[in-house]
């Protein structure tokens, strides 16, 4: 009897880690960051939102655009056919409760898979947020400058509905993959979060910079270069491998002379650049404002070094040139993983754009580019001039934080956004306790906010995991308004990140 009871226990313990295994056998990719460079050709992107569809800036004041239907005192914000997953829910924060979402701080959401008629998910929306409910565990999902974001993986093979309490979510956005049937399990009731089975994902994202939480089994080459003004080119292992992080170490000064400079990376010996970006933008890293860090770039703790952990493949060689403004001296390290399977691996390829001066009526173009990848996230730099809230004459906000993103895969939209500040999973930039400071999270973050009376300056970064990138065939653009309509006259400037099948530059048109 003793026996028997003991293989009860500990079939009863094994019962929730048994789920995770499976699940995360059918998840892989999804938090897996080795896999950024697989192409994803086995599912498609797509996201609902309250955006203005008459082209103005109610995306949600009057919740016009925030509900598809009514049923039983419930809004239906989502009802999505097919099998596919949720990757990411969105709201603001409210003026009755800063760190709670908009209007619905005391309501229930209420999430329908397969058909069921009864709730996988009926509980009250606070507690998606507010880490006290297992399922939403922080900071894969949370609330911080004004915003409120879950990253949890909702899968269905038979369509989803989503709800909300009452009449109205007012500003929201939800984005879902779509994909055969069968290629995940249905999320069920208090099942245990899927990232419970990457532990060191997790544990890396509690250790902002630590690149043994992300590539263990990567072998670190470190050299001292004293690097003149112009350019100098570093080379890496030939044959097939993957270059699993960047870290830069050197005093104070040394650093932010390094950081001036800029940075070209050749795959496979193309004669364009598949990398082209300033230092500073490729570290997240502001001469002002917050020493940022995030799961994937940013300054190490302590302040002297910076990181990039980006995964970089290549079949045969990689070039790196970096062109420095003045000498400096700093210590460079590079991951290195030879790579059986580089072949089947995309390139990386960043994008910069500037816009100094923005021209009214002119987007921001983050990218577009040409061939078959998926695109995985973005870092901005934005400046302009103040503009106060009429109805409150001492808040000033930032008019470049305004503007709706718009990303098209071969020739359709598959994401229209509510506002820049939103995209970063924040919310009401300027306004107190929401979004009027810095802050940096695993995923996304503002290394820089600073709205004065006259002017202000913001930088931030969101990184989209590597099961909520956005798939391509052949083009993908990337634009985002400047100003609530297109309107607003500022300084611009940002990298988007990519993968490629081809190793070469493929834009197809400049900016």
């Amino acid at each position: 009897m003793i026996v028997l009871k003991k293989i009860l226990f500990l079939l009863l313990w094994m019962l929730p880690v048994m789920a995770i295994a499976q699940q995360a056998s059918k998840g892989a990719d999804f938090f897996n960051i080795a896999n950024y460079p697989m192409l994803k050709n086995d599912f498609s992107y797509h996201m609902e939102s309250s955006y203005d569809r008459s082209g103005g800036n109610d995306d949600g004041f009057s919740g016009k655009y925030s509900v598809i239907r009514k049923e039983n005192n419930k809004a239906v914000i989502a009802d999505l056919k097919g099998a596919g997953t949720i990757t990411r829910i969105w709201f603001p924060s409210g003026a009755d409760y800063p760190e709670g979402p908009m209007g619905l701080r005391n309501k229930r959401i209420y999430i329908y898979l397969d058909g069921s008629k009864e709730p996988v998910i009926d509980m009250p929306v606070i507690e998606m947020f507010n880490n006290t409910n297992r399922q939403f565990p922080y900071p894969l999902c949370g609330m911080s400058l004004g915003g409120c974001w879950s990253y949890l993986p909702i899968s269905y093979n038979n369509g989803a509905v989503v709800m909300v309490e009452g009449d109205s979510a007012r500003f929201f956005q939800l984005q879902y993959n779509s994909c055969a049937a069968g290629k995940f399990n249905t999320f069920t009731k208090n099942a245990p979060p899927l990232i419970y089975g990457y532990k060191k994902l997790y544990d890396a994202m509690w250790h902002l910079g630590d690149i043994s939480k992300i590539a263990s089994n990567a072998s670190a080459i470190t050299k001292r270069y004293i690097l003149k003004k112009g350019n100098n080119e570093l080379s890496f292992l030939q044959g097939g491998a993957v270059l699993r992080g960047i870290i830069v170490k050197g005093d104070a000064d040394e650093i932010n002379n390094f950081l001036k400079g800029d940075l070209s990376i050749y795959w496979d010996g193309d004669t364009s650049p598949a990398v082209q970006t300033p230092l500073s933008l490729f570290f997240i890293r502001e001469q002002t404002g917050m020493l940022g860090k995030s799961l994937m770039a940013g300054t190490l703790h302590g302040g002297g070094g910076v990181y990039n952990f980006f995964p970089m493949p290549y079949r045969k060689s990689a070039k790196m040139v970096i062109n420095a403004p003045s000498d400096c001296m700093v210590e460079i390290s590079t991951f290195l993983e030879q790579s059986s399977s580089a072949d089947e691996l995309a390139y990386l390829h960043i994008h910069h754009s500037k816009d100094y001066p923005t021209k009214p009526g002119k987007t921001h173009v983050f990218a577009d580019v040409d061939g078959e990848g998926h695109y995985a996230g973005t870092y901005l730099r934005a400046a302009g001039k103040s503009l106060s809230d009429s109805s409150n004459g001492i808040l000033y906000w930032t008019g470049c934080l305004e503007g709706d993103e718009v990303f098209e895969v071969d020739g359709a939209i598959v994401e229209h956004g509510t506002g820049t500040e939103d995209y970063f999973n924040a919310g009401w930039n300027g306004m107190q306790l929401r979004l009027d400071r810095a802050g940096y999270l695993p995923l996304h973050g503002f290394t820089l906010f600073d709205a004065g009376k006259d002017s202000s300056y913001t930088a931030a970064y969101r990184w989209r995991l590597p099961g909520e990138v956005i798939p391509f065939k052949k083009h993908f653009r990337a634009t985002i308004e400047v100003g609530p309509v297109d309107d607003y006259t500022g300084n611009y400037e940002s990298i988007s990140y990519f993968y490629l099948k081809d190793p070469g530059d493929k834009k197809s048109s400049e900016n």
